[in-house]
């Protein structure tokens, strides 16, 4: 036999043997070596609300940089505001889409974030709390925390809005983030922030990272837009009866 127990004496094993056990524990010793805490969001399915799931900031400090934008101003209205945009890998391979919003001084006070582009992608959505690794793109907030609360994701699953605070102005957002099942991505995604009052509306900001698994151009653009200024509607329609 190539594994002999005697009592009171030690195993002897043959080479075949030791070198089975050995490739084991090698196996075990990567496995649990190399094991890694990526962003980790909340499930959310198309026509749900869920509440976003807070994440250290050290489990973006694991995650791959693939590409940043961090200057992409409103366009027009009385909101005047930064969405700043990055894309990272995590260890699966998969892609997550992360966002900061910066309300200037000379803004309105605005209440949510919607960004599109997501139909048919497996989606989760959370946020990263203060202290940002230095390799972030992003800032930390001065004013301390501002995270969305809460997440909705509208019935064809293609925008996601998130809600659940008030953005002052001359103030920073949390991160915040959607995860997701993809593998490509490219900059053809637009997003909504919509004010905290309907007389002062929205404003969009374009060439936002999303999954490329979309619409081709121009219809993505034009099917996104018409989709925000929809789900946008309903936004200001609630916090008008709630005012």
């Amino acid at each position: 036999m190539s594994l002999r127990v005697r009592m009171n004496s030690p195993i002897s094993l043959t080479r075949k043997s030791f070198l089975g056990l050995t490739a084991i524990a090698l196996c075990v010793g990567l496995t649990t070596g190399t094991a890694r805490a990526d962003l980790v969001g909340t499930p959310i399915l198309p026509g749900q609300t869920v509440a976003t799931t807070a994440n250290p900031a050290a489990n973006l400090a694991t995650e791959t940089l693939l590409g940043t934008d961090l200057v992409n101003l409103s366009i027009g209205g009385v909101i005047h505001a930064n969405l700043a945009n990055a894309v990272y890998a995590n260890s699966a391979g998969t892609l997550d889409f992360l966002f900061q919003f910066r309300n200037a001084a000379d803004s309105v006070p605005v209440s949510s974030v919607t960004v599109n582009n997501y139909a048919g992608v497996i989606t989760g959505v959370g946020y990263i709390l203060s202290g940002l690794p230095a390799a972030s793109p992003f800032i930390d907030p001065s004013s301390g925390t501002l995270p969305p609360l809460v997440a909705q994701r509208g019935p064809s699953g293609n925008d996601i809005l998130f809600d659940g605070f008030t953005i002052p102005v001359d103030t920073t957002t949390n991160v915040f983030f959607v995860t997701t099942n993809a593998r490509n991505f490219n900059d053809l995604g637009s997003a909504l922030a919509a004010a905290t009052t309907q007389s002062n509306g929205g404003t969009v900001f374009i060439q936002k990272f999303q999954p490329a698994a979309v619409p081709e151009p121009p219809v993505t653009v034009m099917m996104g837009l018409i989709s925000l200024a929809g789900l946008g509607y309903r936004q200001y329609r609630r916090v008008r009866v709630q005012v």
